[in-house]
């Protein structure tokens, strides 16, 4: 595996040209991949479907919510900033805009805040308490979000389409159609597309959107790629990206 792992880096990596002289093949393959990142790769990721340990646990993908800390008024204060659907999290009662004083038991501070969410991270369960006094326990779980949140109108001047992605995975290709067509049926004229809390995901699964979104023709210029001195530079349509869509999908530009 660590043989295979290498082959492929020296060929796709960006920093091909930067990968270390003295490489063991011992190691375990998530530790033999990290030690084959050049210093400023903060993007690389390897996953194994039996190594839990490279699922890279979140809140929101563990507890099913993410928080933020910030100052108001000059106290500190821990938000809720996402809870996802159908989780352990939202079936609690837990709500985006919710204030956590503690979590297992201990007050949350400026001093503290990471390593608490980091020692909780590798917990069976989770214990909050929010500023209203209400508890809640949550069990930890390997949660798969839904690619689509939620799709809404608002009523204002002109009806508004609002529409929550949390990635870009052809598994949510459907949920975004119907979401589409609710929009549609309801005579929207403008249309917000929340992408703050998106991981990203399938460069295809993006082209979808855009042209399920916009009127774009097939043949407009989508994503341009860097690559290293191997690969070069090069670019796709949105046909093209479209194309790239995983086994089992058969979507067409001109149909989206």
């Amino acid at each position: 595996m660590n043989q295979w792992t290498l082959k492929q880096m020296q060929q796709y990596y960006y920093w091909n040209s930067k990968l270390p002289n003295q490489i063991t093949l011992d190691d375990k393959p998530n530790i033999f991949f990290k030690n084959l990142l050049y210093r400023d790769d903060r993007y690389s990721t390897i996953l194994q479907a039996l190594n839990s340990d490279t699922y890279g646990n979140t809140l929101s993908n563990t507890f099913g919510f993410d928080i933020a800390q910030l100052q108001h008024n000059g106290q500190t204060m821990q938000l809720v900033t996402q809870v996802v659907p159908y989780s352990e999290a939202d079936l609690a009662g837990l709500h985006r805009g919710d204030t956590i004083q503690q979590i297992n038991a201990q007050p949350l501070a400026a001093y503290n805040f990471a390593p608490v969410l980091e020692a909780a991270l590798k917990l069976p369960s989770i214990q909050l308490q929010l500023q209203n006094g209400k508890k809640m326990k949550l069990p930890a779980s390997y949660i798969s979000q839904p690619v689509v949140y939620t799709a809404q109108i608002f009523h204002k001047q002109t009806k508004v389409g609002y529409l929550f992605l949390s990635q870009f995975d052809f598994s949510g290709g459907y949920s975004v159609l119907e979401a589409i067509q609710k929009l549609k049926a309801g005579l929207v004229q403008d249309l917000i597309l929340d992408l703050r809390y998106n991981t990203g995901g399938q460069v295809a699964f993006a082209s979808f959107c855009a042209l399920t979104f916009a009127d774009i023709a097939p043949n407009y210029v989508f994503v341009q790629f860097k690559g290293n001195k191997k690969l070069g530079n090069s670019e796709e349509t949105f046909q093209s990206a479209l194309a790239q869509q995983p086994e089992g999908y058969s979507f067409q530009a001109e149909e989206l």
